[in-house]
Formats: C-alpha cells, structure tokens, sequence
C-alpha cells in the first residue's frame, strides 16, 4: 500500500463531544429496534498458549518469565475452576511437576485448552460460573433488551453443537446462526523456489485469511451490523464502556446514512462538500471530480462503514491511514495492517507518526441508499492481498491471503472514522492478557 498520510483527528478521524455521545446513544436507541453482531470466531485458541508450548519444546531461561507469571497466577484464571480437585491440590502444594501440569493443560489428555477455538476457552468468572468469549459476547448483546438482537458466528464446523450447546447454556433464548469460512477459498501453498507444495498426491491448501468471510458477511441481510473480533469482550461487570461506545458507532451510522440519503435524493456539488466537511469521507481531489448529479450519486451510493479508532498505546494492529491509489493518484481512508506496509524510510516515517490503531470496532450497513442490497464483492479491491510465509511439516511456503475483510475488502466502501474509549477494547492475544484488569470482576 502507498501510505499518503496518516489519518488522525486534524485529518480524518472524528472526535466527537461528550454532548454529541450522548445524542446519539439517544438516537440509537430510539431508532434501532432490530442488529446483528457480526463475529469472525473461527480462530484456533493455541496461538494463546504458543509461549507455553515454545518453553515446553525448548526450555530456556530466556523464555522463564512469562512461564512463571502464568504459573503464579494459575488459580485466578477462570478456566482454573474446570480442574479437578486432587489437580488443584498438587497445584497448590507445588508437588506437581510443572511441565507435566502445563502439558496436562494444553493437551487432549487434560483440559485441551490448546486444542479448542479461542472462544470456547473460559475467559471470566462470574460467581460460581466461568464464561467463555461466546457466552461473554452474546450476553453482552443482549442488554439491548428492547430490540431485536441475534448473532452470527463464523466457527470451525466441527465445533458447531459443542460452541452452540455453550451459548445456549448461558442464554437459552439468544437467535444464533454460524457459518465456516468457506474452503473454495483456500489458497495454494507455494515453495520457495515458486513450485506449488504437494502432499499425499494433493495440492496443500490453507486458509487464505479473514478476507475469505466477506461471502459470509455478504449472505447476511441486516440493515445494521455490528463487527467484533471474538477475543475483544471484556468481564460482565466492565463491559459498560464497549456497550456504550457501540451504541455510539450505531448512532453515528444512523445519522450518516440520513444525511447522504438527503443528498442523493437532492445532488448538489456544495451539498456534497459540506457533507464531507463535516464527517471527512473523501479527499478534497475526489468531490472535485464529481461534477454532475451521477458522479455524486455514485460516489456516496456504497455501504457505509463507522470504525471506532483507539488511540496507539502500543497495541498490536493495523491503523487508519490515507492511502493514494498508484493509477489515479487519488486518496482515500483505509485500515492498513502493518504488513501492508513498505519498510521504505518515508512509508515508516507515516506509519511513526500515526496516533491511533484498529480495535475492530465497526457499525457498518450493506444496503444502498435506494434501499437495496449491496453485493460486497463489488466494493473490494482485489489487488490488496497479502503473501503469506509459514511453515507446512518442515517446509517454508508461501501462499496468497484474500484482501482482509475490513482492509482492501472494504476498499470502496464509505468509511467514517471515530475516535472511541480504550476501554472498549481488552484483547486476549495470550492467555496474560487475561490478567488485566478489564477481565477481572470488579471486587478484584
């Protein structure tokens, strides 16, 4: 990607009032009777426990620390309930010997946590009860108790009864629906040398990333969806902030889909100008070359997306960013992850002086302002792909990942940039992250 400038609050994320927060919270509530959470949840929970397995493989040292912190908190975790007794036991009397206990953890023969889908792994404890990312996730959603609110899930088929029995335990009446990520979009894996892999008399395939669920997204037909990643929930009784800041987003979409709605039914180059001065959805360059009523339709007849924009306290993720298109020389706003991006001196340069990073917090709508369904498809750009490089049994390979779902998958999409609270956003990349405070009840 060409990286133009970074977007920040002078230049392409808006910060709104605390006065104008609370507007549309009011507004979201009172016009949003019926949403859709959109989580991509089809993640493998082992990259949570990879330091451990790393330690187990090759002990060292160097890689004690995290080891012992994990260990001298074992019992505050909330998966720390599913031992048994005679385990916690030997825990607490440290006879067990530590590489059989973190195996015993990891592995089929004990709790299998590095077996499961990151979502099913118990995250909080609540009382007696542990919860895991889904239950979290769709409680969370349903404090809207005065709307209409279901979930979908994209999940490894073979965990579907197992993640659905889970949900339901928790919200017996919560309207699910799951989808796999599709294998037809599976790529092939290349050697180095630039030979496609074969294996058992077969072409290896993998996963070809996120981007594969914009044909999930797109089979979806709800006016409003909120997009969450599965590990970004934090504990029951801290949750508020991420609630709040997703009513937010909500009322912001709201409110921008009526504007560009009263432009398109009345096109006028200032009408389009002062649109655009207000919420920066456009490169002045851009609204110059619409120069009659069709040009200005077409420019703002897209899905529409609101992305909430933490600011960079050295988060890991991708970021906002003016992006000039190497053709026509235009500009627009995209979420670029790092990888995308050159590690020439004057692209570095941009990407230092970003203020904020991709939470993946997004209210987005897929209908047209005449009211019709959008084909997503057609709004993406298929030349921002990625060239992966990872290891299949030994043997570096290379492979094609599809544009990322809300990087060049959304390329062409309206996009409205927001500036939202840290708090709304607690990954749990590593199990660690689940000592944060975020993920503690509020008596800890």
């Amino acid at each position: 990607m060409k990286l133009d400038a970074p977007c920040t609050p002078e230049n392409g994320i808006k910060v709104i009032s605390n006065e104008d927060r609370e507007l549309l919270i009011q507004r979201f509530d009172a016009e949003m009777r019926e949403l859709l959470y959109f989580i991509p949840a089809s993640g493998s929970g082992s990259r949570m426990f990879q330091f451990i397995h790393d330690f187990l493989m090759n002990p060292s040292n160097e890689k004690r620390g995290p080891i012992e912190r994990f260990l001298s908190h074992l019992e505050t975790f909330a998966f720390y309930q599913n031992l048994t007794e005679d385990v916690k036991t030997l825990v607490l009397s440290k006879k067990e010997h530590y590489s059989d206990l973190l195996t015993y953890l990891l592995e089929k023969n004990g709790l299998a946590l590095g077996h499961f889908p990151k979502g099913l792994i118990p995250f909080h404890t609540l009382g007696n009860s542990t919860l895991n990312a889904f239950q979290d996730h769709v409680l969370q959603g349903l404090e809207y108790n005065d709307r209409s609110v279901s979930f979908h899930f994209t999940v490894q088929k073979e965990f579907h009864s197992e993640i659905r029995n889970s949900i339901t335990t928790a919200a017996p009446n919560a309207e699910l629906t799951f989808s796999d990520q599709s294998h037809e979009s599976d790529a092939i894996a290349f050697t180095e040398s630039g030979l496609a892999l074969m294996d058992g008399g077969h072409y290896v395939r993998r996963p070809a990333g996120h981007g594969a669920l914009l044909s999930n997204l797109n089979a979806l037909e709800n006016e409003l969806i909120f997009i969450k990643n599965i590990d970004n929930v934090q504990h029951p009784e801290k949750s508020a902030s991420s609630f709040e800041t997703l009513k937010i987003l909500g009322g912001q979409l709201i409110e921008l889909k009526e504007q560009t709605q009263r432009l398109f039914e009345n096109p006028t180059i200032e009408g389009l100008r002062k649109l655009n001065k207000h919420y920066g959805l456009y490169d002045d360059a851009v609204i110059e070359n619409c120069n009659d009523n069709s040009k200005i339709r077409a420019l703002i007849n897209r899905p529409t997306r609101v992305c909430g924009m933490v600011r960079n306290v050295g988060q890991p993720g991708g970021g906002p960013f003016w992006v000039k298109d190497s053709i026509t020389g235009l500009r627009s706003k995209q979420i670029v992850e790092k990888a995308q991006i050159s590690s020439s001196p004057d692209q570095l340069d941009i990407l230092l002086k970003s203020s904020h990073f991709n939470p993946v917090l997004m209210a987005i709508s897929p209908y047209s302002l005449s009211g019709e369904k959008f084909d997503l498809h057609q709004f993406s750009d298929p030349s921002a792909f990625f060239i992966v490089r990872k290891d299949h049994n030994g043997t570096p390979v290379r492979y094609i990942e599809l544009p990322g779902l809300w990087n060049g998958s959304m390329a062409n999409w309206n996009t409205l940039f927001v500036e939202v609270d840290s708090e709304s956003f607690s990954p749990v990349k590593t199990v660690l992250d689940l000592l944060d405070d975020s993920h503690k009840p509020k008596e800890a």
